[in-house]
């Protein structure tokens, strides 16, 4: 969507969430169309990279985010942060189980960090008062 684009972080995420949810992004009910269809949700068939995916999405008027999460199922290989893989939540929401898969840590050397934090919550004193 032109204006989400414009932004980063929770700020896009948020307001992604808004026009989804409110069916104000065509790009996004462009793909639920085409989901929902007899032919499905198209496979391009070769690798792009994210520039070449990026410009596939505008000129098809596809949400890349929620594209690229529908061709995850299909997926032989999936290129992901690690945190994604460790963190629960991120998983769960990717759909991504891990049960028989072959996993490979590229630049690992922060994953004792991250295990520590996906497990570790604050509290406050204000908050364990209560």
């Amino acid at each position: 969507h032109p204006d989400a684009s414009e932004l980063r972080g929770l700020a896009l995420t948020h307001a992604c969430q808004s026009l989804t949810k409110a069916n104000g992004c065509k790009f996004h009910a462009n793909l639920m169309r085409q989901k929902a269809s007899p032919a499905g949700v198209p496979v391009h068939p070769e690798v792009l990279d994210i520039e070449e995916f990026s410009s596939l999405c505008r000129s098809k008027e596809l949400c890349p985010f929620y594209y690229a999460r529908e061709l995850q199922a299909e997926a032989e290989i999936l290129f992901v942060p690690y945190n994604y893989l460790i963190d629960a939540k991120s998983r769960n929401a990717l759909g991504l189980s891990g049960g028989r898969d072959i996993l490979i840590f590229d630049e690992a050397h922060n994953v004792q960090s991250v295990c520590t934090e996906a497990v570790s919550l604050e509290i406050s004193t204000t908050g364990l008062a209560q």
